[in-house]
């Protein structure tokens, strides 16, 4: 009954993510809202818990399907030895045949990302991870005992179980990936590989429900009316402030995709006369003897910085898609015939040979339309056009303007899984898609010889997403100059806002990234508040200013 229980349990996440988060499941395709993906993954998981506690093929073992319960049990002497033992034994062998035959059945679909087995992996860092585990799998086995040893509420139980599984799938999901279970968590590193963390996804629930168990043991010696055990009932509601604070991104949003340029008034004449820009504000920062030129398009901005002298170098002439010092912004437009008529008027230098368009075979891109180019200091920029169901959904309301805003930025890589780490899970960026680009389509629109490429779609809560470029062939190009000066002209720079600026310049700092600033500075720009900020690379060079 255990070995059954769990494996109901693992087919059924395995399923749901599978058909929620897989990039190229219709349901995905469907709720283009992460958090509305993550409710109905919440209510799909309790009412999966709800069969399991209520079948009465599961039902009467207990319906422990966690060896952390079932330890736990063991303390409160409700299970003896023998039977935990065999209880936690089938419990792992269960979930793990459950994950390998749902493996079998649903296949890239389940074991190519993003869903990998449904892996239980720290999606903000192994400490706020860790901390919710501790707090999920106490107060859960601290309500189950309390609950079910009232006479009054013990029939309540298993659906008050239920809902806290609906709860912290919403809640811990987006922090720790809601492991609380260690042979859930192992029967989807085992069949994997992936075992990232798993240390802490066995240990802290064990130790979570084993102190929780403590504190019943405590109660019940100090407590001889079993209804006074309910003065505890405060910890059934400590996750919902400690989850609800955590699972806040440690980034609230991109503000604006910068870049250096030669002469700031070519630079904003062809945005604006070009591209529809238009300029909101324009700066000069007297100590870093440098004017900065904000312009806007849509919602969304660029800066435009210009040194005095404006002596850096320039971008090289044999500079490709592929070298990891390569960015870009991705500006939407609402034809693109038109609007590569317009570049055409202005004589822009082109990247991509025409306008490309992703074909059907590529089945989370097809139909978008795209085309590289070139600005007047050879920046890189990327027309791109989304048909009905693909992007944003307000990129399907033009309101009769031909350039819209900015989608994305998208840099070079050299790993997804390691820019992965630094993006999502220190900067609280949320994955929201990929795909993987080859064929004539993607050489054309490139210009790079063989060019196939994994791109990985993230986004903060407001602003232009990131887009990673990892170039499987032919491989990355040259990496970013070591020796690169915010004056040189491929720099790049892009602004981040945190309401934890101490606190994520502490992790950052603790995971040896490297800093341009030496520590937090306090910036001001002429007429505008004071502000504070530092500006660190990611693990290939790029530049974030990450301001509070």
């Amino acid at each position: 009954m255990e070995a059954f229980g769990l494996a109901i349990f693992m087919a059924s996440a395995c399923f749901f993510s599978s058909q929620l988060e897989g990039i190229h499941s219709s349901w995905h395709q469907a709720l283009s809202n992460g958090t509305l993906r993550l409710v109905f993954m919440g209510l799909a998981m309790g009412l999966t818990a709800l069969l399991i506690f209520y079948s009465p093929l599961t039902a009467p073992s207990g319906s422990h399907i966690n060896p952390a319960v079932t330890i736990a049990f063991l303390r409160v002497k409700r299970i003896t030895g023998i039977d935990a033992v065999f209880y936690i034994l089938f419990q792992l062998i269960g979930g793990v045949l459950a994950v390998y035959l749902m493996a079998w059945l649903l296949k890239d679909q389940l074991t190519q990302p993003p869903v990998n087995y449904v892996v239980t992996r720290p999606a903000m860092g192994e400490l706020p991870a860790i901390i919710t585990e501790l707090i999920i799998g106490f107060v859960m086995m601290t309500m189950v005992l309390n609950i079910s040893s009232n006479p009054q509420y013990s029939r309540y139980t298993r659906v008050i179980a239920a809902g806290f599984v609906v709860m912290y799938v919403i809640l811990a999901g987006p922090i720790s990936g809601f492991g609380m279970n260690p042979a859930r968590s192992l029967a989807s590193a085992i069949p994997s590989g992936i075992y990232d963390s798993i240390w802490m996804y066995i240990v802290i629930p064990i130790l979570s429900m084993w102190l929780a168990a403590e504190l019943f043991i405590y109660q019940t010696k100090t407590n001889s009316n079993m209804k006074k055990h309910f003065k505890y009932h405060w910890v059934l509601w400590l996750p919902f402030f400690f989850l609800a604070n955590t699972a806040s991104a440690q980034v609230s949003k991109v503000e604006a995709v910068g870049i250096t340029v030669r002469d700031m008034e070519t630079s904003v004449n062809f945005f604006h006369n070009v591209l529809s820009f238009n300029k909101t504000s324009d700066q000069t920062l007297d100590e870093q003897h440098a004017r900065i030129v904000r312009m806007k398009l849509g919602d969304e901005l660029i800066e435009l910085t210009q040194f005095i002298p404006s002596d850096g170098r320039a971008i090289p002439a044999d500079m490709q898609s592929n070298d990891l010092y390569f960015q870009h912004i991705a500006i939407v437009v609402s034809d693109m015939d038109k609007a590569y008529a317009v570049l055409s008027k202005y004589m822009v230098g082109h990247i991509s040979t025409v306008p490309q368009t992703i074909p059907m075979s590529n089945k989370a891109a097809a139909g978008v339309k795209a085309f590289y180019f070139h600005d007047p200091d050879n920046h890189d920029l990327e027309l791109i056009y989304f048909p009905k169901g693909k992007g944003q959904p307000k990129w399907q309301q033009p309101n009769g303007q031909l350039f819209l805003g900015i989608d994305h930025t998208a840099i070079g890589i050299t790993n997804t899984d390691k820019s992965m780490s630094f993006y999502q899970d220190l900067l609280g960026f949320e994955h929201k898609g990929e795909s993987w680009n080859m064929g004539m389509e993607q050489i054309d629109l490139s210009n790079v010889k063989s060019a196939s490429l994994h791109i990985t779609a993230l986004r903060a809560v407001a602003g232009p997403g990131v887009e990673f470029l990892q170039y499987l062939k032919p491989g990355p190009g040259k990496p970013y100059p070591t020796d690169t000066k915010t004056k040189d002209i491929w720099y790049w720079q892009v602004t981040l806002v945190t309401n934890q600026l101490d606190n994520l310049y502490q992790k950052l700092k603790a995971a040896n990234f490297h800093f341009i600033t030496d520590n937090i500075v306090q910036l001001k720009y002429k007429d505008e508040p004071a502000f504070r900020a530092f500006v660190v690379q990611d693990p290939d060079g790029h530049a974030l200013l990450i301001k509070d």
